[in-house]
């Protein structure tokens, strides 16, 4: 199925990206191996392994806000150019979250005062929604059959795919959203699961994890649920494509099959000027497993989902 209702969007809406660098600690700041380095560095066409740390790239988005410093936090942060496929099915996003970010100011204009706190008492939970708590763990994770999901914990699964050299899926939703439900049992069905070890997967609620909340910010997005396909970049927050509002498990399946293997990644050196100049990275050409497989897989395996059963079919 071929991609529906694209439009395509430039600029960039900025973020106070700092509350990032909080998050960051323990798995964050281990440094990325020699190989690793070397193969994020091919990826990005460069000719010498000069990467960063996850954690030194949420340092400079901290770094971005210091007064006097006149930079700006869209310097670290790319929405996409490519595809924007969108649903009618979508909440917008509370106004009670914007006062979190503002454009940082010019040299010599004073910035908007900070909040007090945040409007929502800080929760990192997820246990208590049965059908988030259904989604299984990375570490059940099948390649072609079953899906691991990252909770509540962006930072750590940009590290992952950082790690294993693959794209970012990040659902961000909420709970006050009922098609956020409704995607998350979608993400349970064979159509999306036969994508398990195509990228690293993520679900985040803004309220309940800052990281997420910043990449939302970061990103300008408008509306609950919506996906983010980031690349594996730590240096940059790159977004390759992004899919807003809910669709059924086929339409979605499909959505993410073209996104990952389909579009053309992006890179840094499009944006770091001294970067070396190197060739882009193609879309990859061959097709994961099929729905069919999938389930077949997760049968031989005995595997079952926990309740609330998605509803496929």
């Amino acid at each position: 199925m071929a991609l529906s209702a694209i439009r395509f969007i430039g600029g960039l809406t900025l973020s106070a990206a700092s509350l990032l660098a909080g998050a960051c600690g323990g798995k964050e700041d281990k440094p990325l191996t020699p190989a690793q380095q070397d193969a994020i560095a091919r990826a990005a066409g460069q000719s010498s392994s000069s990467v960063q740390s996850p954690s030194a790239l949420f340092a400079k988005l901290s770094g971005a806000a210091a007064p006097g410093q006149g930079s700006r936090a869209a310097d670290l942060v790319r929405r996409a150019t490519g595809p924007v496929i969108e649903s009618p099915f979508k909440q917008p996003r509370p106004n009670r979250e914007s006062p979190l970010y503002r454009e940082f100011p010019a040299p010599g204009r004073s910035a908007a005062p900070e909040p007090e706190g945040p409007p929502y008492p800080a929760r990192l939970r997820f246990e208590d929604l049965d059908w988030l708590a259904a989604l299984p763990a990375p570490s059940e994770e099948v390649p072609g059959v079953r899906l691991g999901w990252y909770l509540n914990s962006s930072v750590a699964a940009l590290v992952a795919a950082i790690d294993q050299n693959k794209p970012l899926v990040i659902v961000i939703g909420e709970t006050s959203c009922a098609d956020c439900e409704k995607l998350a049992k979608a993400l349970r069905c064979a159509a999306v699961e036969r994508l398990a070890g195509e990228a690293v997967f993520a679900y985040g609620m803004p309220s309940r994890d800052k990281s997420t909340l910043a990449i939302a910010g970061s990103f300008g997005m408008e509306s609950y649920p919506t996906i983010t396909v980031l690349e594996p970049e730590s240096r940059m927050l790159i977004e390759r494509v992004r899919i807003t509002g809910f669709f059924d498990a086929t339409t979605l399946g499909t959505h993410l099959e073209e996104a990952l293997w389909r579009v053309t990644p992006r890179s840094y050196a499009e944006f770091e000027p001294t970067a070396p100049a190197g060739p882009r990275a193609s879309p990859r050409t061959a097709r994961p497993a099929t729905a069919e497989e999938a389930e077949a897989g997760a049968k031989q395996r005995g595997l079952v989902h926990g309740a609330p059963a998605p509803v496929c079919r």
